[in-house]
This record gives structure tokens, sequence and C-alpha cells, in this order.
């Protein structure tokens, strides 16, 4: 008999993976609240269904020795140890189209607002002054767009930006050079790229060459006054560096709806603390910048929610249901694997 558990639960409409269970006899399904880690391991488990709040490692593993495949409802998979995944046999898949529209529309959300300054306006009508004297913004028609990552996501930036009218430029290791045709943009070197670039998008997924990409010297390349946007992960950014940048208005603003050690957004600095489990300088460091970021009248912060309609949970789930079934029939589909 199969044991599926399904982790994070709250965070997803969870009724379609039910339905997987109805013969009892073959298939029982079980759900946890909180995310997977060693601690909330079921060791009974042969399948497990996680989101981006689990990381996969070989603490978590080791619990769970049934274990032979694991769905992630999402694009990305670097909160899983692949290496280890593959050394015990395990099947790794993931979902990777449920939210290439969804995603590529909040970043261009989080780029409109931060242009036209959305939020400073609508905080200053809430306080009761309808004064826009200094909330001047600027157009997006006419800028150029860097594009870092040209994956599915990245192109439908790149299609949105296109009819707002903006120039844009890309940069991906593995240039789709007929997507390049058909949407009309040109791939350029990082460094030509940031050059150019009034605004930056970041749609690469996190890899040790992407780790830190914008960093104290790519931001030295860029325009006085450039603006950032990320939806990918938020270790794309060196958080240090940025809030520098920030502070001496070196760049012109950012939109983030990631951010490293977003895990301890929200909340007070002590609570914070605490539910990390970790006293550490690195902790107490990011939540004092996300404290610092937070107070910026040019930054806005949203806590991993570019995923979140209701359109991209049902595909996310079709996606996990899609993925159990192929594994079980023996064709498993949109697997991942460690990197060589």
């Amino acid at each position: 008999m199969e044991r599926l558990v399904i982790y994070e639960a709250d965070k997803l409409d969870c009724s379609g993976l039910y339905a997987l269970a109805s013969d009892p006899k073959k298939f029982v399904v079980g759900e946890r609240l909180q995310s997977l880690t060693p601690q909330s391991a079921d060791e009974t488990a042969t399948l497990a269904v996680i989101f981006t709040g689990s990381q996969i490692t070989k603490s978590v593993l080791v619990r769970m020795p049934r274990l032979k495949l694991i769905v992630t409802l999402s694009v990305g998979f670097n909160h899983i140890d692949l290496k280890e995944c593959a050394a015990r046999g395990i099947t790794v898949c993931n979902v990777p189209t449920y939210g290439e529209r969804t995603v590529a529309e909040y970043a261009m959300a989080l780029m409109l607002a931060l242009m036209r300054r959305l939020p400073e306006a609508t905080e200053r009508l809430k306080a009761g002054n309808a004064s826009h004297a200094d909330l001047i913004g600027m157009d997006v028609a006419g800028k150029t767009l860097l594009v870092i990552g040209t994956g599915r996501i990245g192109r439908n930036v790149i299609a949105y930006a296109k009819v707002l009218g903006m120039t844009v430029v890309a940069v991906d290791p593995y240039p789709n050079e007929a997507a390049a045709h058909k949407l009309g943009f040109t791939y350029v070197g990082l460094h030509d790229g940031l050059r150019q670039a009034d605004i930056v998008s970041l749609h690469a997924p996190l890899t040790p060459e992407t780790h830190h990409i914008i960093n104290k010297q790519t931001i030295a390349i860029m325009k006085p006054g450039a603006r950032i946007i990320n939806t990918a992960r938020g270790e794309l950014i060196n958080t240090t560096a940025l809030l520098h940048a920030l502070h001496t208005r070196r760049l012109g603003g950012v939109a983030l709806d990631v951010i490293e050690g977003e895990q301890y957004l929200g909340g007070s600095v002590e609570a914070k603390v605490l539910a990390s489990g970790r006293v550490e300088h690195q902790v107490i460091r990011e939540i004092a910048e996300h404290e610092a970021l937070l107070k910026l009248p040019n930054v806005i912060i949203t806590n991993h929610n570019a995923y979140n309609t209701a359109e991209a949970h049902t595909r996310m789930i079709e996606g996990g249901i899609t993925a159990i079934q192929d594994f079980l029939a023996g064709k498993p589909s949109n697997t991942v694997q460690p990197s060589k």
C-alpha cells in the first residue's frame, strides 16, 4: 500500500490529491500543516508532496526509509538535496509550467507599482494626505529592461514588456534564439546588460553560478537610479549590497517577492529569532536587513506571493497528481536530476 503524505497542506487546496485515495486498500493519504523537517518526517511515507518551505536534506531523508517519490509543487527545486535523493533511489519531480504566466504577471505588477510609486501613494492617502506633488513616477515605455533568465517565466515577462513599449535585452547561459527572434529581444553579456538596463528583472534558477549574481560589483555597473525586480529566488541578490546601494541612492528602488532569509519575515524581531531556533549572526543580520529595507519608501517586499492565484493553485495540484500517477505507472514525468 502506498502512503502519500502532503506537507505544508495549509497553503493549498489538497482535495484533488485526496481523490487519489479513492481505493483506501491501495492508497492512504495523510497531511502535515508544517513543512517537512526531521521532526515532521513520516517514517511510513512512500510518496511525499512538498512546497518550497520544506528543506529536503540528508537528515530528513534518513527519517523516511520507505520514500520513493518527492513531488515539489513548484518550479524551483533548490530546496531539495538532489544528490542525496539520487543516492537513495528517490525520484524527484516538479511542476514546471503552473505559474509561467502567473509569476510573470506579478513581476510586471511589481515593476509598474515601483515605477509609479503606488505603495507610497496608497499609504499617504490612508494617512489623510491627498497631495501628489512629490509622487512623480516614471513611464516604463521606452525604458530598457534586462531579463536575467529566459525560461518560461522570463519569456512571458519579455512578451508583456514588449507590449508596454520597452526595449528588452536578456542574459542566459543557454540562449533561445528562436524566442529572441519571435519576441524581439537581444541576448547580451551580463555586464553589458547591466550597463544598459533601467530595470532588471530576475528569473534565473538558484545555482552556484547565479548565487548573489546581484552584488556590490554588479550593482556598481548599473545605471544610477536603476530598479531591480526579483520574483525568482532571494539568494540571487546579496541583501547587504542591495541595502547599501539603496541608502546611497545608487539604485532607484527594488521590488522583491523573494529575499534572503524570507522565512523570518513578519512578526517581532524577538519572535523571529526564537522561531528560527538559531541565535546566529547570520539570522540576526538577515532580520535586521529586512527591518531596514521595509522602512525605505522605494522598496516593495511581498512574501513569496507571485504564484498565489486560484488558477495557479489548480494547475499545481493537477501537476502534482499527474506526477504521482505517472510515477506509479512506471513513467515518471517532470523529473529533476542533480547537476553533474
